[in-house]
């Protein structure tokens, strides 16, 4: 690997995506990083604008329901007791949110998302998929997009559940750097013909990496304006880190049952 991979590969798990911001900079890569841009910008710049605005309505509504149809005694302690709950269910709810909103920007600009990792690849000298033109691979990408969407789903009700448990809902912060790690880990073992089922059983042996570089997307997917750009950003890095933590694990399995 030459010393510009390593350069790139250099960072934490947790630290990588700085790496992305960097790469999306790239002169061979700018022109394929403009389409999830313009994607992002769209989706991201008017319904997260939207759901910025709604917080106080919220707020204000859940707690006249609070007052309203609970104990005079619960109620006292849930408003007590805001302070806390209030700041944890806003972050739960943007990660909510933010989450569908990668989802959906990742559906309609999956065959790009895959083109820019594949052209990743090729800047930094890393091992590419097989060749498959763009038009080809349109099928494949949505489909896996909608296939990975469905199955967060379960995680996604979670979310929302853990929203009415002021203590529990820390927990939501784990999940939703779960969810961002497969979002983004996924494209890459996507252009390598990984199942999956396959990607995932990969990714559970690695869990605090893949949960680390989740956990930096995830908040950054929180912060309007450089959301916009993180799509990009977020791919080059999970191809970064999909070459330097997984792929040799990929290639030794398929050595090994001689594919």
């Amino acid at each position: 690997m030459s010393s510009t991979n390593n350069r790139y590969a250099q960072s934490s798990a947790l630290l990588i995506l700085i790496q992305g911001f960097k790469l999306i900079l790239h002169p061979g890569l700018k022109r394929y990083v403009a389409a999830p841009i313009a994607v992002s910008a769209a989706i991201f710049g008017s319904i997260f604008t939207w759901c910025f605005l709604q917080i106080p309505v919220l707020q204000d509504s859940f707690e006249g329901w609070i007052h309203a149809n609970l104990w005079e005694w619960v109620a006292a302690g849930f408003v007590y007791l805001s302070w806390l709950f209030w700041p944890i269910a806003i972050i739960t709810g943007l990660l909510v949110t933010s989450y569908t909103l990668v989802s959906l920007v990742n559906i309609i600009a999956a065959p790009f998302n895959a083109l820019l990792s594949e052209k990743v690849e090729e800047v930094l000298g890393y091992p590419s998929s097989e060749g498959e033109s763009f038009a080809a691979s349109i099928h494949r990408t949505v489909f896996r997009e909608i296939r990975k969407f469905i199955s967060t789903l379960k995680w996604l009700v979670l979310l929302l559940v853990l929203l009415f448990f002021p203590v529990l809902n820390i927990l939501s912060l784990l999940i939703g750097a779960w969810l961002m790690a497969i979002q983004y880990l996924d494209i890459p073992a996507d252009n390598h013909q990984l199942s999956f089922t396959d990607f995932l059983r990969l990714l559970k042996k690695q869990p605090l990496k893949a949960g680390a570089f989740g956990l930096s997307v995830m908040l950054v997917s929180m912060l309007p304006l450089i959301n916009i750009v993180l799509v990009p950003a977020a791919i080059c890095a999970a191809t970064v880190l999909w070459h330097k933590e997984f792929h040799a694990d990929v290639v030794a399995a398929q050595k090994k049952a001689g594919v």
